[in-house]
């Protein structure tokens, strides 16, 4: 029973381990920085954003380079109650979606392709109109799958100001075992508040080289600034099934010593029985031997 319950649930995790995040990470590092904790100012802490995301992209063998306020698949998340300009709310469900605060090419780097409608660029800043990209599963639980791209939306209940540019495939966000939620992306350069940023760098080469190389370029710009979660995120998805991955080894376990045990045991009954007829085939033995003769 323990070898098939250890069967189905080794099963089960090979399967989570490949199902599909919506998101290409393999040859993708990841690594998060917080400058705040460090004495940055929100404004200090953005410039230096800027420069690491430049400054990346300058490394060898790096293809793209993308960040985002809240780690993917890390299992946290920040959600904002959403207002959309011509849907109806109904007082009685909430209505509220994940929302990440990303650079211009964080689609590009994770390769999640847009299905409408255009991605951020550089231009996407202060002072221009606040733009906002959100995914399938927006459109169809708050637009019932009518057109998105022009619609305005609200965030915490400040009204529709944003307006929707463009609509993403569905991807994980917090969990690779969760179901797709709503999501709403919007330009980092549009926020004051970015205490925290993660970066992702592509990257089909040598993934140690490249790591170091990322230590040594933040460790330039500052010496005391630590570099946080520094991993592939093939590895990021493994972490994030961390408990599946401990049940599935203790069920394996279990499932071993249960079948030594019942080997020992079987071991055990076979030679009791053996030796409580050892005298009744002491015996036989001769009887054996002369009809063997006789043949």
């Amino acid at each position: 029973l323990l070898l098939v319950m250890a069967g189905l649930l080794a099963q089960s995790l090979f399967n989570v381990l490949r199902a599909d995040v919506g998101l290409r990470v393999d040859s993708v590092l990841a690594f998060s920085i917080a400058p705040e904790g460090n004495g940055y100012t929100g404004e200090r802490s953005r410039a230096l954003f800027e420069r690491i995301e430049e400054d990346l992209r300058t490394l060898p063998g790096v293809d793209s380079v993308g960040s985002s306020t809240m780690r993917l698949l890390a299992n946290n998340e920040w959600n904002a109650g959403v207002e959309i300009e011509g849907v109806e709310r109904d007082p009685d469900v909430p209505t509220e979606a994940q929302l990440n605060f990303v650079g211009a090419d964080f689609f590009a780097t994770l390769e999640l392709p847009l299905r409408a409608g255009r991605a951020f660029t550089d231009a996407d800043t202060l002072g221009r109109p606040d733009v906002a990209i959100v995914n399938q599963r927006f459109v169809e639980l708050y637009a019932a799958g009518a057109q998105m791209l022009g619609k305005r939306v609200g965030l915490f209940e400040s009204g529709p100001v944003i307006e929707v540019v463009g609509v993403v495939q569905n991807a994980k966000y917090d969990d690779v075992k969760g179901a797709i939620r709503p999501q709403i992306f919007r330009p980092r350069r549009q926020t004051t508040n970015l205490g925290t940023m993660t970066f992702y760098v592509r990257g089909p080469g040598d993934q140690a080289a490249l790591s170091a190389s990322i230590r040594a370029l933040v460790a330039r710009l500052d010496p005391q600034l630590p570099v946080d979660g520094l991993h592939d995120m093939s590895a990021q998805i493994r972490e994030n099934v961390f408990l599946d991955r401990f049940t599935g080894l203790l069920a394996s376990g279990m499932a071993v010593l249960a079948t030594l045990l019942a080997a020992l045991g079987l071991y055990g009954v076979l030679s009791y029985t053996l030796a409580q007829r050892t005298g009744e085939l002491g015996l036989l033995m001769p009887a054996l031997a002369r009809l063997t003769t006789a043949g």
